[in-house]
């Protein structure tokens, strides 16, 4: 489990600084003198000796192999940062930090880590050796110092350890702490004087350090990890891996057994700690709200067999055992009953296990095969996660897909803590049962691979045919900046498994999905013979290209969009009835071949519905070409999704001999949907993604055509996504199956949804297998929609067969018990608590489903949830009215100077504060109309004004805004 890293590497362990200096001559000449009588050294296994009884002894026990402890000076150590709500803190701070230590209830200020060299007693460098000083901070009491400074020195070649503490007393008379920060301050006394470090450090003795170092040396959590070597990202207290050797230097009646479970992805990157892990979940730690690192609580189902083998004990578990780590040339041992080290601290911690509720490991559904899960290193090395798959496409009998970091906590965007966030990739997939590899990493600010697809050029741009035809992978994306946008397009070199980036446009001047590029496609003119590649850019216009082996990408693009300014973006063009066809909004339209091409609509939608289409949600989607069912050339399908009460009817438009199209209502996903959930209603449904995929019925011999979904189902009575009290988004990836007829059914990918499985929420690509065991066989589906809160590493891809994918007799879902439905909601009703701690002092319980973001300009939060962004900023003001007006300014300087009040009224928090409500609409810089809903309050001459910034879509619940609470606190007096 990757995530178990941070909690098997964890506790009291270590360091920072890459410390290089030597002692000096003279230093060198007493350590050598003093290291003259060596004791013999002890090899791994050896039972010969116990530990010394005094530090120094032991320090001269241990030099063959993790060399001399070091000087310990924690002046030039690197300080452990602590954060109250993303700010820095300082002092004791209970269990309110962000980055508690879960060493006991309290996390203070002032600890250190620092990392150093190996080196023999000679002074000669040792590369395989490392040590780690940990200066623990427990204070409590400024004016009596607690703590301990601790000395861990690891040999990464044989494992062999050691391990030094100096605590209490022993501490006092070397350490201070900065008055402010309580940061430790002070030289602890070293090997040249025998006597001093003997009376500053103790070896273990009696006590096992493996009791909380139990699966490796060094323990790492949130605490630990925030120390950084100065410069990098890098942790000052390194992970090590399943294969790390390990033992201790004298104690080798040490308990060193961990349990492990074959096949289990806990174990897939280290040990697994179970001791060090219940002393954490003592204090109030939750695995599954950490680990693994990039996907907090993914591994859940692993997690709860790995608790139920732990408390009923590895002997009584199939496939679990007891190990105990490889040590010097001693690989990895099994070990039984008749291990003659058992101590007690290896035993279940029933206390620690009774603060989780556990439930049966879930299996596969018969028939579904997972091909990926979002959030592990590939075998390069590289991160693979993502939100969500936006495209699958087979390319030269391998498979690949497009992801997505829209919403992806990790994502700087929304609250990650580093600029290697974390930016949309493209996948590939070589083999059917292989692990899918990074291709391509897309770059900064390309936060979505919208377009990825596989296209074929016959001629070149004079219309002369191509000795063979050229087949390219292309993607796109747009990655917005100051000046609107830049769009980039990215093609594939086969031959080197390179990718090459070229911007077809810089500086767009639109902002979000006015950018947008989700479909493109290769057609030949009809008059002039040219092979082209169409491009939709947003609002911007269709561009073209053709192929040319002589320009960066292999396409040379026209710089100018041929079809002039769009209404709407644009999310399917296709050919059909030899023509070129695309939507844009509620409209299709024709092209007109020949040297200077006209465009033709040849269908409006807006007869089919009342009122304007969202952009966000599009209008027609999914246009894709079916036969006609009456023989003349080809019909037309596609989905109406035109707002937030989406039914996503699908229409089919057929062509009469004079090539107009009539239009008629197939079936609305919608009452599908309700239908499949025994009649429970259905608010929104959006389908159509990508393309409606046609497939080969092997029963039947019949086409059939798949349509991926997500939807809000009412009543909270089945597994759900987000949502509210009154219901949420279908947790399962559901799909539509369209026959010859025109007789619709519904499938779930894996099987229906329950509380057990991790939400899947939509399909929204799907590609048949290009692998040659596989073709015509298999269909892969990949998914999510994450605009709704955050999404850690929701990306997954699933396969099965395509008569599975059909069948009309598959599981249906159960609607879910009162207990389970309440536990849904008990979930979702958890918010988080910002606190402003600075004049005025005030808290407000944000709703769980906001992705915490970064401040900016003069707010001190930042948030977002889909298409909303939440914002609270703290302005100078003498009443609430003053604070409207101001604020309204505010959002003129930072759009285009347009804003205005469309609604106000006075009103009062629960404690009387006078507030005032109100909701503007404003115009950004990139001409995107906003609507601002905001309430403004004031305390102490200042105003704090909490706001949700809405695009083209509906306001979202405002009762969070009177969770507004003014409080005292004791920082705040200055």
């Amino acid at each position: 489990m990757n995530g178990l890293r941070g909690l098997v590497v964890t506790i009291v362990c270590l360091f920072v600084l890459l410390l290089t200096a030597t002692a000096g001559a003279e230093e060198l000449q007493n350590q050598r003198a003093a290291f003259s009588a060596r004791a013999p050294s002890t090899k791994a296994g050896s039972h010969a000796h116990n530990f010394p009884g005094t530090a120094f002894e032991y320090a001269k026990l241990i030099e063959p192999q993790p060399g001399v402890p070091p000087r310990v000076d924690l002046n030039k150590a690197v300080e452990i940062p602590l954060f109250v709500n993303g700010k820095r803190a300082y002092g004791n701070l209970g269990t309110a930090c962000d980055n508690r230590s879960y060493l006991g209830k309290d996390t203070v200020s002032g600890s250190t880590l620092q990392r150093h060299a190996g080196r023999t007693a000679d002074g000669k460098p040792m590369p395989d050796v490392m040590w780690i000083s940990f200066g623990r901070n427990s204070t409590v009491d400024f004016e009596k110092i607690e703590g301990s400074v601790q000395m861990i020195g690891y040999n990464r070649r044989t494992g062999a350890t050691a391990f030094f503490e100096s605590n209490g007393s022993n501490l006092r008379p070397w350490i201070s702490l900065d008055e402010k920060t309580w940061r430790m301050r002070g030289v602890m006394p070293w090997i040249n004087d025998p006597d001093e470090f003997n009376r500053a450090f103790v070896t273990p003795g009696r006590v096992q350090c493996v009791e909380c170092h139990q699966a490796a040396p060094f323990i790492t959590n949130d605490f630990i990890n925030a120390a950084k070597i100065p410069g990098t990202d890098e942790s000052v207290v390194p992970a090590l891996d399943k294969d790390s050797p390990y033992y201790v230097i004298g104690g080798e009646s040490w308990d060193m057994r961990t349990i492990h479970i074959e096949g289990n992805a806990c174990f897939e990157c280290h040990r697994v700690g179970m001791t060090t892990m219940s002393l954490f979940m003592r204090n109030g730690w939750d695995p599954n709200h950490h680990m693994p690192p990039h996907d907090p609580g993914s591994l859940k189902e692993d997690f709860e067999e790995l608790l139920a083998a732990w408390k009923d004990g590895p002997e009584n578990t199939a496939g679990c055992e007891w190990v105990i780590p490889p040590a010097g040339n001693a690989p990895r041992q099994i070990v039984g009953e008749d291990y003659p080290h058992k101590a007690r601290f290896n035993r279940p911690d029933l206390k620690a296990l009774s603060r989780l509720n556990t439930t049966p490991r879930t299996r596969p559904v018969s028939g579904w095969t997972q091909s990926y899960k979002a959030g592990y290193v590939d075998s390069q090395g590289r991160y693979a996660g993502g939100s969500e798959i936006l495209h699958l496409e087979g390319h030269k009998g391998k498979l690949y897909a497009a992801n997505s970091y829209w919403m992806e906590p990790s994502n700087i965007w929304y609250g990650g803590n580093t600029p290697k966030t974390p930016w949309s990739q493209i996948l590939r997939l070589d083999r059917p049962n292989g692990k899918w590899e990074v291709d391509l990493e897309l770059g900064p600010n390309n936060l979505r691979a919208e377009n990825l697809k596989s296209v074929t050029f016959a001629t070149d741009g004079a219309g002369n045919s191509l000795e063979e035809p050229v087949t390219l992978l292309i993607a796109t994306a747009y990655s917005p900046n100051t000046q609107g946008a830049d769009i980039n397009v990215f093609v594939r070199d086969d031959g080197t498994g390179t990718w090459k980036k070229t911007v077809l446009l810089s500086g767009t001047g639109e902002s979000g999905e006015n950018n947008s590029t989700r479909c493109m496609t290769v057609y030949r003119d009809r008059v002039t013979g040219v092979d082209r590649l169409f491009l939709p850019v947003g609002l911007l216009g269709i561009f073209t290209g053709v192929y040319d082996p002589d320009v960066p990408g292999k396409i040379r693009w026209d710089k100018t969009p041929e079809t002039g300014r769009l209404d709407k973006r644009s999310l399917a063009i296709i050919e059909a009835n030899d023509s070129l066809i695309y939507s844009s909004g509620t409209k299709i339209y024709r092209r007109n071949d020949g040297p200077s091409p006209t465009h033709s609509m040849i269908f409006d939608a807006s007869q089919l519905s009342k009122g304007p289409v969202a952009s966000p949600v599009g209008g027609v989607r999914g246009l894709s070409v079916i036969p006609n069912s009456n023989g003349l050339g080809e019909s037309l399908l596609f989905v109406w999704a035109p707002d937030s009460r989406s039914r996503s009817c699908v229409i089919r438009l057929d062509r009469d001999d004079n090539g107009r199209y009539s239009h008629t209502k197939e079936e609305c996903v919608a009452d599908l949907m309700s239908e499949y959930l025994s009649g429970t209603p259905v608010y929104y449904a959006l389908a159509g993604y990508n393309n409606i995929l046609p497939v080969l019925n092997p029963t039947t011999k019949e086409p059939a055509y798949l349509m991926g979904f997500e939807c809000w189902v009412g009543g909270r009575q089945f597994p759900c996504w987000q949502g509210n009290d009154r219901g949420g988004f279908y947790a399962g990836a559901m799909y539509a199956i369209r026959d010859r007829n025109a007789q619709y059914w519904l499938n779930e990918v894996n099987g229906p949804a329950t509380v057990e499985k991790s939400p899947l929420q939509a399909v929204r690509a799907y590609a048949i297998s290009p692998f040659e065991s596989e073709k015509g066989k298999v269909i892969y589906f990949g998914g999510f929609v994450a605009d709704h809160g955050p999404s850690p590493n929701t990306a997954w891809v699933y396969k099965t067969s395509v008569e599975n994918a059909l069948r009309k007799d598959a599981p249906r879902p159960v609607r879910l018990t009162p207990e389970q439905s309440e536990a849904q909601l008990s979930a979702l009703r958890q918010p988080y608590r910002f606190e402003y701690r600075d004049k005025p002092a005030f808290t407000i319980q944000i709703p769980g489903d906001f992705a915490q973001g970064k401040a900016t300009g003069g707010s001190v939060f930042h948030a977002k949830k889909a298409f909303n962004t939440l914002s609270i900023s703290i302005s100078q003001a003498a009443d609430p009215e003053q604070a409207t007006k101001g604020y309204v300014e505010a959002l003129k300087r930072v759009g285009n100077g347009t804003a205005e009040i469309v609604e106000q009224s006075e009103t009062k928090l629960p404690d009387g504060t006078p507030a005032m409500e109100f909701v503007a609409t404003w115009v950004t810089k990139q001409n995107a109309r906003q609507t601002t809903q905001a309430l403004t309050a004031c305390k102490d001459g200042r105003a704090v004004t909490i706001a949700t910034h809405t695009w083209e879509v509906g306001l979202p619940d405002k009762s969070f805004f009177f969770t507004l609470k003014f409080e005292t606190h004791e920082n705040t007096e200055k």
